[in-house]
């Protein structure tokens, strides 16, 4: 009886596949009755069981949403559980790591798309938490990684792993998760045992279980290498299409239970460009029929719309909830890119048409004429759309028990429905063949796109009779089209907003409401990209999501490393560019508050940089996290000219030195701000932790800003140099050497901590400077000034772009009064 059952053992692995593939309807499998326990046996749930079957919140009316502006997530603070702090509404980009979580499928194309999924399954905690973990244990290798993920989900004993794989396993799973692991273990089966337990079982099905039995074999018996293990995992070749398979287009939407929709690029299964839409306030307005004839975001991004009633509605026989209306005029306003406080703008009259009211699907439109082309067409999309936001929002409903619902609801459905018309209309009557001033615009359609997806994320936000919609109906007892949209709430702390009759304001700064009471704060939307898997083709690859930025492919942590690498490298010749005359041996007695302010920018920078990666760096939370951080502005002594130095030299050199003092300041007030949010969070002040968070992002955009303006004052102080005759500078190994035994006998001068204190440096700071500055090697510092600057400026300019990009923090107009 041993070889029966080692069979359904086999087949016990199965189950794995079974609960992701459905079975055809195929000849029962003969198996002898008189082996016990078999009805168990055949119950077992696999490790994982998402499969594309639990992708249910997919987008399909966004499918022409492309943001061009993406803010750089990976940039943002993360949370102690690994999950990055939204700080602002927006489009938020994330290239990172991902994982092939289903040995024996084919690796995603370019051309394949995945809808989000959540993760399920027994050991789905299991996975999730070596996801998060490997966020914060960078050093180890991502096909370490994903070898123990292989591991797991084939069932293979912890202890039956090299003990390379067992020091992984130590680091990302606890003694808990471990004794799981090895307590759901599988034994290895012969080919011969193989191919008799999994002969009658589906193609996909079959080949998942034999990679499976394959991977235990191979960490059973061995040391295999990575290659060994992807040659069995992924399946290379283009798999053979399933019959009646979903097909996803590449970067379709889907809506994320944390409230925000979120999009996934896959390329191959080890790495997946995420995107994530964080909702936003929006000023709707609507006329007396409940036509939208205005819809604004906070950033000036407005279309205006006015209504020809020369021409008569149509009317839909057997859909008396609908009207289509023509357009007397269209109007596109946005701020202008080159011309910053300017506004582009584009007008059509007497084109195009949009539907008002909810399409049931069976209405038969009234003949077509000149006003309101392809009306029968646009019927039939209409009411597939809607069709789609109603399976959409029923979704919504099962994925949060306090959703909307009632009246409210009913009311929000038909606005958002309203909202998706317009963008099709307005579409159509562009056409694409606008001239290239008015390219634009076709962008621009975005913005009701964006008021959709708004919409959608509010419906679980709740609502019913006695809500904010109800509210402002026994306010404003004139029938307010477009009111429920005042549940278009986005993010963020609460103010108040009003609503009048035919018209929504969001109240800015803090957040968004309906009604004259601002309601509970509520906290910043968080990211955590293990929550959920990127599923696509039953023949793919099922992708699980670490928030780790994916290897050296244009990601922002990778540029910030070797911009402030480059930086340190040129530290100690960037300070001899105040003083080029003798530079070889005139360091000692430079004068400290004018020498020492490229060092601070320097060593600030690096903290700052490692304060971003670790919440506060080495340094402890702070305990004040309640305050709110401010630059604190750096003095120092200008430079008066005289017979060894030009005007045009000391005015350079001043330039240069007021702008280092500036950047200090600034991410001096970040890395406070940080260490802050560290304490908030330890302290599990959540409201604090999300002041501080914005307030990080706030000075982080600030010091990139002042990070281009060094970069542009060092460059004139090379060219003034240059004009002035210098070739170059160079800066000596043995000056270096002398300095550094000075610094280490005497230590730094009175007056030259003094001026350290007036930069903001701590004695401990001031410290950690000398020795750093000791422990220098003579030979990788000394070299040429003008080609050290030459490196520098770049990597500051690229750094400050980088921070830059980040979004305006929406929340905090204290810091906008801060210098």
């Amino acid at each position: 009886m041993r070889r029966p059952m080692l069979v359904l053992l086999l087949l016990t692995a199965s189950t794995a596949a079974l609960a992701q593939f459905p079975l055809p309807r195929r000849p029962r499998i003969e198996i002898p009755i008189e082996i016990p326990g078999l009805d168990k046996i055949l119950k077992q749930e696999p490790p994982l069981t998402t499969s594309i079957d639990d992708a249910k919140t997919e987008a399909p009316f966004l499918d022409d949403f492309d943001p061009q502006v993406l803010y750089p997530m990976a940039q943002l603070p993360v949370t102690p559980d690994a999950a990055y702090v939204m700080v602002a509404p927006g489009v938020y980009e994330l290239d990172a790591r991902s994982y092939c979580l289903n040995a024996g499928a084919s690796s995603p194309g370019e051309s394949d798309g995945a809808l989000y999924a959540p993760v399920k399954g027994p050991w789905a905690g299991i996975i999730r938490n070596i996801l998060r973990n490997s966020m914060f244990n960078g050093d180890i290798p991502q096909e370490d990684i994903q070898s123990l993920l292989w591991a797991i989900l084939a069932r293979t004993k912890i202890s039956d792993l090299s003990p390379e794989l067992q020091r992984v396993a130590a680091r990302l799973l606890t003694t808990e998760e471990i004794f799981k692991i090895n307590g759901g273990a599988l034994g290895l089966i012969s080919e011969e045992l193989r191919e008799k337990a999994f002969g009658h079982l589906p193609p996909l099905v079959r080949r998942s279980l034999e990679a499976e039995a394959e991977l235990r074999e191979l960490f059973t018996q061995g040391s295999p290498s990575f290659e060994e293990l992807e040659r069995v995992a992924v399946v290379r070749a283009v798999a053979p299409e399933q019959e009646g398979g979903r097909e996803v287009p590449r970067g379709r939407w889907s809506y994320h239970p944390d409230g925000y929709f979120i999009r996934y690029f896959p390329h191959g299964y080890s790495r997946t460009v995420t995107q994530l839409y964080v909702p936003e306030p929006f000023d709707i307005q609507a006329d007396e029929n409940g036509r939208i004839t205005s819809v604004q975001d906070q950033r000036g991004n407005r279309i205006e719309l006015a209504y020809d009633d020369t021409v008569d509605a149509l009317t839909v026989a057997g859909d008396g909830n609908l009207r289509a209306y023509a357009f007397g005029s269209i109007r596109f306003i946005a701020p202008d890119p080159q011309q910053p406080g300017q506004t582009r703008q584009a007008e059509w009259t007497g084109r195009g048409w949009t539907f008002v009211g909810t399409p049931s699907g069976r209405g038969r439109p009234e003949q077509e004429h000149e006003r309101f082309a392809d009306v029968t067409e646009r019927y039939q999309l209409a009411a597939e759309q809607h069709r789609q936001l109603m399976a959409l929002a029923q979704e919504i409903q099962r994925l949060h028990s306090d959703a909307m619902t009632g009246d409210a609801l009913q009311a929000m459905l038909r606005d958002i429905t309203d909202l998706g018309e317009c963008a099709v209309a307005l579409k159509a009557a562009l056409g694409e063949d606008l001239p290239d001033e008015q390219s634009w615009a076709l962008r621009h359609v975005n913005l009701l796109k964006r008021a959709w997806a708004t919409g959608v994320c509010s419906l679980a936000e709740g609502g019913g009779e006695g809500g904010e919609a109800e509210q402002v109906r026994q306010e404003d007892p004139k029938p307010v089209r477009l009111a429920a949209l005042g549940r278009l709430t986005g993010i963020g702390r609460q103010s108040v907003s009003e609503v009048s009759h035919g018209r929504l304001a969001f109240g800015g700064g803090g957040g968004w409401g309906v009604g004259p009471s601002p309601r509970k704060p509520r906290p910043l939307p968080k990211f955590d990209p293990s929550s959920g898997e990127g599923v696509g083709k039953k023949t793919k690859q099922p992708s699980g999501q670490s928030g780790k930025p994916f290897g050296d492919t244009a990601q922002a942590a990778r540029k910030t490393r070797r911009a402030l690498r480059v930086f340190r490298r040129g530290k100690m010749a960037a300070d001899i560019a105040f003083n080029p005359v003798g530079a070889g041996t005139s360091m000692i007695g430079f004068a400290i508050p004018r020498k020492m302010a490229g060092y601070i920018v320097d060593w600030n920078v690096s903290t700052w940089s490692t304060a971003t990666a670790a919440l506060g760096g080495e340094d402890p939370p702070r305990s004040d996290y309640a305050v709110l951080a401010r630059p604190e502005p750096i003095d120092f002594v200008p430079l008066e000219p005289g017979p060894d130095l030009p005007a045009a030299r000391a005015q350079a050199l001043n330039a240069m030195m007021a702008a280092a003092c500036d950047l200090t300041s600034k991410l001096r007030a970040g890395m406070i701000s940080m260490d802050r949010y560290g304490g908030a969070m330890e302290a599990d002040d959540m409201g604090s932790a999300d002041k501080q968070a914005e307030a990080v992002v706030k000075f982080k955009r600030a010091a990139g800003a002042a990070m281009i303006v060094v970069a542009d004052r060092l460059d004139a102080v090379v060219r003034e140099l240059r004009g002035e005759g210098f070739v170059d500078i160079s800066v000596t190994a043995e000056s270096l050497r002398r300095y550094q035994e000075r610094i280490r006998t005497q230590g730094f001068s009175p007056e030259e901590i003094e001026a350290a204190h007036a930069t903001g440096l701590t004695d401990e700071e001031i410290e950690a400077v000398r020795q750093e500055r000791i422990a220098a090697d003579p030979q990788e510092v000394a070299g040429s000034l003008f080609a050290a600057e030459a490196e520098v400026a770049p990597a500051l300019r690229e750094l400050g772009a980088i921070w830059m990009s980040l979004p305006p923090p929406a929340y905090m107009p204290v810091l906008e009064e801060a210098p």
